[in-house]
């Protein structure tokens, strides 16, 4: 059954631990959040590399959400805090504030190093593809999203795939391996 996570510290299945460890990409420094799925993550790619413990956490979708089973009725509430996004669900934080978070952090990091890969989750992946399409939405295949432990480049507001040919300076976006709540 499929869950929304968001700031539930939900940990990795056995497949999100082999998923981790296919990840061979050279990079100087990894970041990752306080949260176990992206910590074993990170710790698991394979290269030889620094790794800091500050980095963006998910949006707090609070109890509306986190936890709950992702259903069409979810989703359609989902999209009402993205279409308002000033609007704050119970417990949890603005659509707004998050996206602010996210994006802060993302612009304050400093690139000392000459690729840095962030082991993060869906939704601020989603989001920086959504800046570079124009629009941000919800449906059946953007819960899904990128496939665990995808490797993504973004450069200037540009977001792709990472084809694995070389490692070229920059930031590579890695999502955090399958968890107990699926996809």
């Amino acid at each position: 059954m499929r869950r929304w996570r968001g700031m539930i510290d939900v940990p990795l299945t056995e497949e999100g631990r082999r998923q981790a460890k296919s990840i061979s990409i050279d990079l100087d420094a990894v970041y990752h959040d306080r949260l176990q799925r992206c910590v074993d993550t990170a710790k698991s790619i394979k290269s030889n590399v620094q790794f800091e413990s500050d980095g963006p956490l998910p949006w707090d979708m609070g109890e509306l959400f986190e936890g709950r089973e992702i259903t069409e009725d979810s989703l359609h509430l989902a999209r009402y805090y993205i279409q308002n996004p000033h609007g704050h669900p119970p417990r949890g934080e603005t659509f707004h504030t998050w996206t602010e978070r996210w994006m802060g952090w993302l612009q304050n990091l400093k690139l000392g190093f000459a690729a840095v890969g962030i082991v993060t989750h869906n939704r601020n992946i989603q989001y920086l593809y959504s800046l570079y399409k124009g629009k941000f939405h919800y449906n059946m295949y953007d819960v899904n999203g990128p496939n665990f432990c995808t490797v993504h480049f973004y450069d200037n507001g540009n977001i792709a795939p990472w084809g694995g040919v070389g490692t070229p300076n920059g930031i590579y976006l890695i999502r955090h391996g399958e968890t107990e709540f699926g996809t």
